[in-house]
């Protein structure tokens, strides 16, 4: 890898696994600059169906595997959810910024 780059990806903390620049062309890891926030609204949300899953795994520990399915999924979903997403990378090539929509 060229030493530009390298010395550009060591600016940062956490870095992409691979990524195409839309700039550039270059593919390979970039510097994550910010994370998409997620709203208080949503984090309630995703409380509140923690709270309720725990609650009915306590209550309906005889039905166990509707209830253990039900509460890994609930549990997998809410991962997807609350886990921050890159939104702003840093193309070490080009060195611009590159703006991720989802």
């Amino acid at each position: 890898m060229d030493q530009k780059i390298l010395n550009n990806l060591k600016k940062f903390e956490k870095l992409t696994d691979s990524t195409l620049c839309l700039e550039c062309g270059y593919k390979g890891p970039m510097g994550i600059k910010s994370y998409r926030e997620v709203d208080t609204k949503t984090k309630r949300y995703i409380t509140g169906l923690l709270i309720f899953s725990t609650i009915c795994l306590f209550i309906f520990h005889g039905i166990l595997n509707i209830i253990g399915f039900i509460f890994s999924l609930v549990l997998f979903l809410m991962m997807k959810i609350v886990v921050p997403k890159p939104d702003v990378l840093f193309c070490p090539n080009c060195e611009k910024e590159l703006f991720v929509k989802n």
